[in-house]
């Protein structure tokens, strides 16, 4: 009964009357671990809010949480989460919290191009490399380069190391059949202002100021450029345009000169492209994010039980340390707790079922949780 009573609660508060409020971007609700929440906060919140003038780092919400083997982490298991651009992992949760290496991100570039998918600190599993587009629509994009073809054109452990070209503009072509000149391609934006000698590649304007303007450490995020940057014909939503690409360690950056200034320079979606080389399915999500949003503030007093006292620490050793247990014997009695609270809901027509509605409770006020969210359905 004790669980029961906060879905019924929720329930009953979509239809208390409530003066709306203007909507504003939520925090996504789902992220698997508090750092993971705050690095997708420092990077990306300012995305979400349309202050930055920039894209995505991560992307717009979390997806898939898991435990994946990691031979030499604790119980030779890590854990993870998925995004549109990237992963996080936590090697050590016994580590320093407030380290930025607290947090990685995989090289998960090199695993699709190579196939050596990292199981361990020194562990690889070696599978097919990834034939999947580097960028634009997954399927129906014949001419995009995969991250298969890009074996050719990678420097891995000290190989393939290009020539110094800075001033140069970039109008090599990357396809199917090869590389080829395309000299109208040879825009200003893609001209060579930095030489990497640790991997020996150059870097184009576009791609160099969009690091500079990283809010995270740019090696963090993309580690080293492994490829020279080319064009490359990709079909986006079924449209054929030219783009160009380069392949960092950790990511994969486009930029279509087509898009608004904000949106020309991109992450690739190496998060759901690594998902579904390795699972063999697309990533998925709760909610899509800021999908026809509205919001409502109200202040309510609520009937809660005291959880302070019942989340017991773990020890090393325990399968879910550093995390807490809750204890249900310790749950305190029932009392009355006052909130300011602010609902957001998402209606979303599905086939047959009616709609669904989404409600989430942000609690200011101990002893209520500090967050939580129930999907309700009717039609």
């Amino acid at each position: 009964m004790k669980l029961l009573l906060p879905i019924v609660l929720i329930v009953a508060m979509l239809i208390i009357p409530a003066t709306p409020v203007a909507a504003a971007p939520m925090i996504p609700d789902g992220f698997a671990d508090p750092a993971f929440a705050t690095l997708w906060m420092r990077a990306d919140w300012a995305v979400a809010t349309g202050s930055a003038r920039r894209s995505w780092t991560y992307g717009a919400s979390p997806s898939e949480m898991r435990y994946e083997r990691f031979t030499g982490a604790l119980g030779d298991a890590r854990l993870v989460q998925y995004f549109d651009k990237a992963r996080m992992e936590v090697n050590n949760p016994g580590g320093d919290r407030q380290s930025l290496w607290f947090v990685t991100g995989g090289r998960l570039v090199v695993e699709l191009i190579t196939g050596r998918m990292q199981t361990g600190f020194n562990d690889v599993k070696q599978r097919a490399p990834a034939a999947i587009p580097v960028a634009g629509d997954l399927i129906n994009n014949p001419q995009a380069p995969t991250y298969a073809q890009l074996a050719a054109y990678v420097s891995l452990d000290g190989g393939g190391r290009a020539p110094d070209r800075i001033g140069a503009r970039v109008s090599a072509l990357l396809g199917p059949d090869g590389l080829r000149e395309r000299p109208d391609l040879a825009l200003p934006a893609p001209v060579i202002v930095h030489y990497e000698s640790v991997t020996g590649h150059n870097v184009p304007r576009a791609f160099c100021d969009f690091m500079a303007a990283s809010p995270v450490d740019a090696l963090f995020v993309f580690g080293y450029p492994i490829s020279e940057p080319y064009w490359a014909l990709v079909r986006v939503g079924g449209k054929e345009l030219p783009i160009l690409f380069q392949a960092f360690e950790r990511r994969l950056l486009t930029f279509n000169p087509a898009n608004p200034p904000r949106w020309q320079v991109e992450m690739g979606n190496v998060g759901q492209h690594y998902f579904l080389w390795r699972y063999g399915r697309p990533l998925r999500y709760a909610v899509p994010p800021f999908s026809r949003v509205t919001a409502r503030e109200t202040t309510l007093t609520l009937p809660t039980y005291d959880y302070s006292g019942a989340l017991v620490p773990t020890t090393p050793g325990d399968p879910i340390y550093p995390y807490p247990r809750l204890d249900l014997a310790r749950v305190g009695s029932l009392q009355l707790a006052t909130s300011c609270d602010v609902f957001r809901r998402s209606k979303r027509p599905i086939p047959t079922r009616g709609s669904i509605w989404r409600a989430s409770v942000r609690c200011n006020h101990a002893p209520i949780a500090p967050s939580w969210s129930k999907i309700v359905s009717w039609n």
